[in-house]
């Protein structure tokens, strides 16, 4: 097999990626990133012939998703909008803004992170009666109090007839 070609990115001054008309320039990181991402495919040989179209599309996307996660990465990420906000909300769990993944309490999962509840609040632009527990966990100690204290419920014990 036949040594394949290096493939070139086009380079501006001072080494950064060019960007076209009306695209805003990116960051040195992420131009360095989405050339390691965009080579590292098409060398690896997993991708048919790709035609310049196919080429601008796919560094398009890669710097795109490089951006989102520097953005995400700084803490400048976008705000979710309110559909985003109630589908956070399930009964089971709260979908962390931070992750994407869910919880039963937030308060342990962000104080890992370094956040209190009201600067996950304003970190993501969430009303200030944004729940930081799940409804079901919620219901669940409440019933474990009304039994006693948070202890386990006892078995009631039948009463035998004479």
């Amino acid at each position: 097999m036949g040594a394949r070609p290096r493939l070139k990115i086009p380079l501006g001054a001072g080494g950064h990626w060019r960007a076209g008309i009306g695209e805003r320039p990116l960051h040195p990181a992420v131009a360095r990133l989405t050339t390691v991402v965009v080579t590292s495919y098409l060398s690896s040989g997993a991708s048919p012939r790709i035609d310049p179209r196919g080429l601008v599309e796919l560094v398009k996307r890669v710097s795109a998703t490089a951006a989102n996660l520097a953005a995400i990465r700084d803490g400048s990420a976008p705000r979710p909008d309110a559909s985003a906000i109630a589908h956070s909300i399930k009964c089971s769990a709260l979908i962390s803004f931070e992750d994407g993944r869910p919880y039963k309490r937030l308060p342990r999962h962000l104080a890992a992170r370094g956040l209190t509840p009201g600067d996950y609040r304003r970190k993501w632009g969430l009303p200030d009666d944004y729940p930081m527990v799940c409804a079901e966990y919620s219901a669940a100690c409440s019933a474990r109090r009304r039994r006693g204290r948070g202890a386990p419920a006892r078995p009631r014990l039948m009463k035998s007839e004479p």
